[in-house]
Order: structure tokens, then sequence, then C-alpha cells
């Protein structure tokens, strides 16, 4: 898929998506005629990437996560190990987010005049 066809696709700008290819984070075939061709897993990985990046996650994490998710083929239980690490963190983060909106919520309850 061209470039021009994947930003329509995620709705984002073909600038970012050449920034995250320079960052190293997604890569791209070059046709005969100089235009970018990416494939279905980097346009796959590259919504990935959005998604972690709009949940917060660092360029610097998400440059990792990024290079392990090419390494998948090569070395899986590096994956999978560093996968399962990824999700203890983020259900600790959603414990302290539920924790967080509770407490907002009793706040909310107790204390507001609306």
């Amino acid at each position: 898929m061209q470039i021009g066809k994947v930003a329509k696709t995620l709705a984002i700008s073909p600038s970012k998506i050449r920034y995250y290819e320079s960052l190293g984070l997604i890569s791209a075939q070059r046709l005969a005629n100089g235009y970018r061709e990416y494939s279905p897993e980097m346009v796959s990985l590259l919504r990935t990437i959005l998604q972690a990046k709009s949940l917060g996650f660092s360029l610097t994490e998400i440059q990792k996560m990024s290079h392990i998710f090419q390494d998948l083929g090569q070395n899986p239980r590096r994956v999978r190990s560093y996968l399962e690490e990824k999700i203890a963190d983020l259900d600790q983060k959603i414990e302290e987010l539920e924790a967080f909106k509770h407490n907002i919520f009793n706040l909310l309850n107790t204390r507001c005049p609306l």
C-alpha cells in the first residue's frame, strides 16, 4: 500500500508516516519509481504504534516495541517475554486508573455542589 493510501486509511498525514519511518519504527520498500510501498504487516504495526502513542507511550517505548514486533519471527521467546511484561504493566496502570476514577467519582458525589 502506498503512503497516501496508508495515511488515508489511518487518518494521519504522510509526513507522520515518513517521520516514524525515519525513526526506524516502520519500514517501506521502494518501488522503481521511488514511491514507498508498505506491506500489510507494516500498516498493522503502524496502527499499533499510533494506538500506543495515543495511550501515552513514549517514542522510546514505542521504538523498543517496534523492533521487538519486527523480530517476531526470529526470536519469539524474547517477544513473548516482552509482551507479557507489557501486559502486566498495562494491568497495573488499569488498576491505578480505576482507583483514580473511583476517587474522582467519590469527590464529585461528596463535595461537588452540582
